[in-house]
């Protein structure tokens, strides 16, 4: 306790597991290590003393004030990286990390998580650069419980990514609420991961703390009993007992709890060193020079080639104070001069008030709530000082805004410090979009429209502020408050009379995949537009009035709610392109391409991809131009031109490739997921989906994740395999909006679990669509649904309905929609096996032999192997009705080949099916009559006629003659004088005998 540094105690396995972390980075086994426990635990102290031979280690510090910017600690990481770690300065990767991640940018509101995927990937790659050109590299981030949520998303992402690099990134974190600890939670399962859990001191290890000083070991126990083991109290008491002269009793008197030790500590000291502590305790963060991000590494402490004499340097009281603190805005803010800032701080220092963390002075936060609890008055009029201060350095730069509305927050409710509030949090919102951040501008712009409230704004300017905060929550994935706040905002900006904010609202939110939403959405743009026409109105410029138009006639095609969703979508598309406008021109493309629902829309459909495409890449919206590419692949696979489709997915990948949008790329995992189910590669289907909706949880997009579901739930149907369905599937489906698409899909896996009551009773209210007409791209995904529980539930009315809606559809290789889900194949299948199940056999036997043709050129072999097994099905069952042995051994052909191709894509359904027909082609052969053959020549047998017969069965008497020919045919008899010979030599035709039973019986 002599020195400048307090004694270190204990922790010994702990040092141990860090020091090994570290030689397996340097060995290439990288990873993360999570440090973790209540505050003053030592987290940080422990990471010094396990690190201290280890080179290089850069340090960042995740900071408790609201303002800080997006991944600061990564950021700060990155620039302290010493020159001997890379190719380049520190700085250099840093700065190349985030402009990178800038260029990807998306304008729309979709890319914002994009961006921000985008940004964090680039750091990860620029650390794990780093550490394999330094042979190993540590990277402690301290405290991300008060991380931002973009901070804590790189960790999960790096602990994925530094398993087998020579990066360790070595993670401080108290416990936290729940988003920490599912964070925490996800980190520790990655395969390179490991915790530490640090307890308080022991008694013992308290005594072995306090040893040095005269009756620290009698003052033990108590000291231990009031701090609870914390480190950090324990050596505030040490530090307090020390100046005590080593008072025996000392333990038992100071006071536990932080305020009165930091009243403790201030008290004697000189009161311009008090209001530095002030000031120092308010800056936080701040009273380190943002110009550090560009600061020499050479001038960081782990930079030395001397560590351990830098370390002591930097402990020293008189250390010097350039390069990292903002000398002269401690200074403005205290009131003192400039030139006294340094003794100050050196006695902040010695009192345990002011704290050094890797090179940089912090007043520890706790510190920080009790020297604010001191004065409340006096606080918020530093704060006040800060922000002023704040201010005239930042200027315009909006990366400080979040800091200084933090302030302006803590400096009073007077009208001055609102404005100023509503003012920067609203530059701070607008950057956090930009970064992009989606949960920390909607956080900002709630706190903006808080303080604007306070002021009695008028309603026009309140209706702004919902429109930003609305914009804020879209990109958070806010949906659902994202359309109230549209709402009442539209409200608001009615009654001042601006029909401009009611526009602006109304165009906030595209679909969202619920149908709720849309239809609020739908009428906050039919307010809009008539707004518009009123008179007085100011005039907008025609693209506005075109965005209206086109994004109301894609959410009538997307909730179902369109009279004419052709004809609108077309005339929406006519006016998007005469305003030129790309926004209204995207808007209307989708609303078009939905409703092309004939097979002789393909050639629109290729068009609006090209437009799309050349549209999307013009205006910078790069996931617009992906879903143009879909809409290609779709029109080829409804050809059957496979070599267009895989063009197609390739320039998804190229897209995705370039721009490193999450979005693009889960378009591209998506539609590779449907290409290789599409030729019978289910292994790589199942791992590109799911890796799709790992991306989509990642992303925070629910109703992306849930399509994995779905694809797992088709490709059950594809394999007959219920084990395909993920585990909780219902519940991801039953989160979804209730939508026809989502009910199809549930009724449908629910018949593959084997649930077939359940299935059947949600079947019944479901069958009645399949009588209306099809209005849109998703309505084809119902019928493709729903076509297979009709064959399974043999609904013979309802395959009338469903052969009605498949029959213009006959000739196409798949159905729109179906790039980036997956390809039914041939869509003649679907119409032959609703014929065979109206039981109009020959049609079915000529529907899906054209389907087998088609799948043959698309090389669809999972669905190949169904419509041969379909085929050899219908041949087997029009061989029992009257057909002939043509009929017979194609079937026996057919369900052989049908069991092979299963066998090989391991598809246990159809090779179920196939085995059933080869059985019963293999009963055919010992008793070739079908039942009612064999009551026929019973009563042939008893010498009845025709007519009698007829009679007696209630048939017609020229069904009666069929079966008879029937009868001759399979038995290989020319008459009825032979059939009786026969029957009555082989004993078959008399009462009692197995093989014929007559009809009394």
């Amino acid at each position: 306790m002599d020195g400048a540094r307090d004694a270190f105690v204990g922790r010994e396995a702990e040092i141990a597991l860090l020091r090994q972390a570290a030689a397996d980075a340097r060995a290439g086994r990288g990873g993360v290590v999570l440090v973790s426990g209540p505050a003053g635990i030592g987290k940080s102290r422990l990471v010094e003393e396990a690190l201290a031979g280890v080179r290089p280690v850069v340090w960042g510090r995740c900071v408790a004030e609201d303002g800080a910017p997006p991944l600061w600690p990564w950021l700060r990481a990155l620039a302290r990286l010493p020159a001997t770690a890379t190719t380049g300065a520190g700085t250099g990767i840093a700065g190349g990390a985030v402009r990178g991640a800038a260029a990807g940018g998306d304008a729309e509101a979709g890319g914002q998580a994009g961006a921000r995927f985008l940004r964090i990937a680039s750091l990860t790659d620029a650390l794990i650069r780093a550490a394999g050109d330094a042979g190993g590299l540590v990277v402690v981030v301290e405290d991300v419980h008060d991380a931002d949520e973009t901070s804590q998303a790189m960790l999960r992402h790096v602990a994925v990514e530094a398993a087998g690099s020579h990066l360790l990134v070595v993670a401080t974190h108290r416990a936290g609420g729940p988003v920490l600890t599912a964070v925490v939670a996800e980190v520790a399962r990655a395969r390179a991961a490991r915790t530490l859990v640090l307890p308080p001191l022991t008694r013992a290890e308290v005594a072995r703390l306090l040893s040095g000083l005269p009756g620290g070991h009698a003052a033990a126990g108590s000291v231990h009993e009031r701090t609870g083991g914390s480190p950090l109290l324990v050596s505030a008491v040490a530090r307090a007992m020390k100046a005590s002269h080593g008072d025996a009793g000392g333990g038992g008197t100071v006071p536990a709890d932080l305020p009165v030790l930091v009243l403790g500590m201030l008290a004697g000291l000189d009161p311009d060193v008090r209001r530095t502590a002030r000031a120092a305790a308010v800056l936080g963060d701040d009273l380190n020079a943002p110009a550090n991000l560009n600061a020499d590494p050479d001038a960081d402490p782990d930079a030395s080639p001397d560590r351990d004499r830098d370390r002591d340097r930097d402990r020293a009281p008189d250390a010097g104070l350039d390069g990292d603190l903002d000398v002269d805005l401690l200074a403005e803010v205290a009131g003192v001069p400039p030139s006294a800032v340094p003794g100050h701080l050196d006695a902040l220092a010695s009192a345990g008030l002011l704290a050094w963390s890797r090179g940089r002075r912090a007043v520890h936060a706790l510190v920080r709530e009790g020297i604010a609890a001191q004065d409340p008055a006096a606080t918020a009029t530093a704060h006040r000082r800060a922000a002023a201060a704040l201010e005239r350095r930042a200027g315009a730069d909006p990366a400080q805004a979040a800091r200084i509305a933090a302030h302006w927050r803590r400096a009073g409710g007077d009208e001055e410090a609102l404005r100023a509030l509503v003012r920067w949090a609203r530059a701070a919102a607008a950057h956090a979009l930009r970064a992009p951040a989606g949960p920390e501008a909607a956080r900002l712009s709630r706190e903006a429209l808080n303080a604007l409230d306070r002021l009695g704004p008028p309603p026009d300017e309140r209706a702004g502020l919902l429109v930003e905060l609305a914009r804020a929550e879209v990109a958070a994935g806010e949906v659902r408050p994202a359309v109230a706040h549209c709402e009442e905002a539209a409200g608001l900006a009615a009654l001042a009379g601006r029909a401009d904010l009611l526009a602006a609202a109304a165009l906030v939110v595209g679909g969202a995949g619920d149908p709720a939403v849309g239809r609020k959405v739908a009428a906050l743009c039919d307010r809009a537009l008539a707004a518009l026409e009123e008179p007085g109105a100011v005039p907008s410029p025609e693209a506005v009035r075109a965005r209206l138009v086109a994004r109301r006639t894609y959410l009538d095609v997307e909730t179902g709610r369109a009279e004419d969703a052709a004809r609108a979508s077309k005339l929406a598309l006519r006016r998007a392109e005469e305003c030129g406008d790309p926004f209204a021109l995207l808007d209307a493309v989708q609303a078009r391409a939905a409703v092309l629902v004939h097979p002789d829309d393909a050639a629109e459909r290729r068009r609006l991809g090209d437009l799309a495409i050349r549209t999307g890449l013009r205006s910078g919206r790069p996931v617009a131009a992906v879903r143009g590419h879909l809409w290609r692949v779709d029109a080829a696979y409804q050809a059957a031109d496979l070599a267009a489709a895989d063009e197609g997915v390739a320039a998804i990948g190229e897209l995705a490739a370039a721009t490193r949008l999450p979005g693009a790329r889960w378009y591209h995992l998506r539609a590779a997921a449907a290409r290789a189910a599409l030729a019978g590669r289910l292994e790589e289907a199942r791992a590109l989906s799911g890796e799709a909706g790992d991306l989509a949880r990642r992303m925070e997009d629910r109703v992306a994740a849930a399509v994995s579901v779905m694809f797992a739930g088709v490709l059950g149907v594809v394999r007959g395999d219920p084990g395909e369905l993920p585990r909780r599937h219902r519940d991801v489906l039953a989160a979804l909006p209730r939508t026809p698409l989502t009910e199809a899909a549930r009724c449908l896996f629910l018949h593959l679990e084997g649930d077939r009551d359940e299935a059947r009773s949600r079947y019944e209210h479901l069958r009645p669509s399949l009588r209306e007409p099809v209005t849109g791209v998703r309505s084809l995904g119902v019928l493709q649904y729903l076509t297979e529980l009709v064959e399974a539930f043999d609904d013979a009315e309802a395959a009338g309905w469903a052969y009605a809606l498949w029959t213009p559809w006959r000739e196409a290789g798949g159905l729109p929609g179906a790039a980036d889900s997956m390809c039914g194949g041939a869509t003649a299948r679907a119409a032959g096996r609703m014929a065979a199940v109206m039981g109009r056999l020959d049609d079915a036997v000529v529907t899906l032999r054209a389907a087998a043709e088609v799948n043959l050129r698309l090389d669809a072999r999972p669905w190949l192997a169904h419509t041969w097994a379909d085929l050899a099905r219908v041949l087997l069952r029009r061989s029992r009705e009257g057909g002939g042995a043509d009929d017979r051994a194609e079937a026996a052909a057919l369900a052989r080949r049908a069991r092979a191709e299963a066998v090989r894509l391991a598809l246990p359904g159809p090779v179920a099916r196939a085995d059933a027909v080869l059985a019963a082609l293999d009963a055919d052969r010992r008793d070739p009559l079908t039942p009612r053959e064999r009551e026929v020549a019973a009563l042939v047998a008893r010498a009845l006629s025709n007519r009698q017969i007829a009679d007696l069965l209630v048939l017609s008497e020229r069904t009666v003659e069929s079966h008879v020919r029937n009868v001759l045919a399979k038995l290989g008899v020319s008459n009825r004088t032979e059939l009786v010979a026969r029957l009555l030599r082989t004993g078959t035709g008399q009462d009692g005998e197995a093989g014929i039973s007559s009809p009394e019986r």
